[in-house]
């Protein structure tokens, strides 16, 4: 059909969602683009071309915990009581202080990262003697290599650590865990009890909610009046990397997506 651009009975505007890219069977939930930002699905490839019979997600999430419970345990430890001087704010708390820590947590969890891409490297080079494929899996490494870090991909490891897969609010459950941590830190020095905040949030049977609140405030340093702005930042700097994923995805498929397209 050609389509005069003097006939507006002919043009329409369409607005779709993410699930019409799911339906069209493109991997675009967050779930898929965490997998992919953090490395999983690379090394869950890796271990299919080796016939190596392991879950590369459980894998990695065993490892996280592994790296932050010592963390945690000596820094906040059970038997430590201190006040909270969270920001600018003296009040005692039920939650330690995190001033001394700040963005330490950050720190970590992106060490952690990069020390997890260095291992997924090693085992490209060593395991796999066809250049081709060599090549192929470098290539995508190097992509996820060069993916800018923020302080929400530490708030988001840091949610699954914690939370347990009951919780009504899940660590991929993007929307609502911005709002609860723009909640627990901008209304930190407001007359709500800190359990409030996190009521909707249930944690796994080894973890704290304490270690979770001490965690998330760790990871910004500005004075209150910045706060909003820096979280801000961070949130674009994490909304651009899946932008680029999803851009990627479709990239890489372009025939499939649009045959499934056309046939809506």
């Amino acid at each position: 059909m050609i389509l005069n651009d003097n006939d507006e009975t002919n043009r329409q505007l369409i607005v779709m969602g993410n699930g019409f890219d799911l339906q069209c069977g493109m991997p675009t939930r967050y779930q898929d683009f965490f997998d992919y930002r953090f490395g999983i699905s690379l090394q869950n490839k890796i271990n299919q071309k080796k016939d190596v019979n392991s879950n590369a997600r459980v894998a990695f999430y065993k490892d996280l915990t592994e790296e932050l419970y010592p963390y945690f345990d000596i820094t906040v430890g059970p038997k430590r009581t201190i006040s909270v001087t969270y920001l600018d704010d003296s009040r005692p708390s039920y939650y330690p202080s995190t001033n001394k820590e700040k963005l330490q947590i950050v720190s970590k969890t992106q060490s952690f990262m990069q020390n997890y891409l260095q291992k997924i490297k090693e085992q490209i080079t060593s395991k796999f003697t066809d250049p081709k494929i060599q090549k192929k899996f470098l290539n995508e490494w190097e992509t996820i290599l060069s993916i800018n870090y923020s302080r929400w991909d530490t708030i988001f490891l840091l949610s699954n650590y914690f939370l347990s897969e009951d919780s009504i609010i899940q660590w991929n459950d993007v929307e609502n865990i911005i709002l609860k941590i723009v909640s627990i830190i901008l209304l930190d020095d407001k007359k709500i009890a800190p359990d409030d905040l996190i009521s909707d949030l249930t944690f796994k049977p080894n973890s704290s909610k304490r270690y979770f609140m001490f965690g998330v405030r760790n990871c910004f340093n500005e004075s209150k009046n910045k706060v909003a702005i820096a979280m801000l930042n961070q949130l674009r700097i994490f909304e651009e990397n899946f932008a680029d994923y999803i851009n990627k995805i479709r990239a890489e498929s372009p025939n499939r997506y649009y045959r499934q397209v056309s046939n809506y």
